[in-house]
């Protein structure tokens, strides 16, 4: 009788953090719902998956037209590549190339809002491109301005 009372304790104990990590997915989801367009994917716990989940084929989603609406004037997205859980892309303006990337979102959380990497490229297909600059999303306009500039 012991030994079962031993294990319903523990499967009790169990439930309990279950249930506690169930409400803090459940809160997760409240504030990314209130969120509108890339700000919900601040903080976002992105699974880890061999293939393409729902939620990143969200994020791409969102942050390609986040992208393209926050580019400088007369400027055009001309290359978008979804890599595993990476962005990149290239963007041109009176024949001038900047590519832009982000490290992977599962393991690098928030680095694609924080710290894209940009450079100057010949066209887009230039992967090597000029030297390595990094930028927020939130200057992301203007650095690429800069850079188109150069």
């Amino acid at each position: 009788m012991k030994e079962y009372d031993i294990r319903i304790r523990e499967k009790e104990a169990e439930l309990k953090i279950v249930f506690a990590e169930l409400e803090l997915l459940k809160e997760q989801k409240e504030k990314t719902e209130k969120l509108d367009g890339i700000k919900k994917w601040i903080d976002y716990p992105f699974e880890s998956s061999s293939g393409p989940t729902n939620e990143w084929v969200a994020f791409c989603k969102d942050f390609k037209k986040y992208i393209k609406n926050n580019l400088p004037k007369n400027a055009e997205l001309v290359g978008w590549l979804n890599g595993h859980f990476e962005v990149a892309g290239f963007i041109k303006k009176n024949n001038k190339y900047v590519y832009f990337s982000c490290l992977d979102v599962r393991f690098f959380p928030n680095e694609w809002y924080n710290n894209l990497l940009i450079r100057t490229a010949k066209d887009e297909k230039d992967f090597k491109g000029g030297s390595n600059g990094y930028t927020s999303l939130k200057n992301f306009k203007e650095n690429i301005e800069k850079y188109l500039n150069y």
